[in-house]
């Protein structure tokens, strides 16, 4: 993959798949990331790299940052723990903000965000 910057056609083009994933904060930070995995083959495998992130401390503001990355990326899904009740609150309201302005004039049509669990998660 190219180091110059994609827009978000070229980058499904580079892309075989988009990821995000978040890990809600505790004694440390919570993040936020966005990887992509290159379509090319690279010695026997794709290579993954790491498109953008976001750290704090603060649920309701990765939340939202999660928001931006997915209307900036559209990964193919989210990761992460489905279950903390702070982050799924402010997850639905970040949606209901997102159902009302869908119905509004704006341009911007967005998504409702979903996280996915993984089985890793689950060990």
């Amino acid at each position: 993959m190219d180091v110059k910057t994609l827009n978000s056609v070229e980058l499904r083009d580079q892309c075989k798949a988009i990821w995000g994933g978040v890990a809600w904060p505790g004694k440390r930070p919570g993040c936020a990331v966005v990887i992509g995995m290159d379509r090319k083959m690279h010695l026997g495998s794709h290579d993954v790299y790491l498109l953008d992130e976001f750290e704090s401390f603060d649920t309701r503001k990765l939340v939202r940052q999660c928001g931006v990355r997915d209307l900036k990326y559209s990964p193919d899904r989210w990761i992460g723990e489905w279950n903390n009740d702070a982050a799924s609150r402010f997850i639905q309201d970040m949606n209901a903000e997102y159902e009302q302005g869908n119905h509004s004039n704006s341009k911007v049509h967005r998504r409702k965000f979903t996280l996915k669990p993984t089985p890793i998660l689950e060990m």
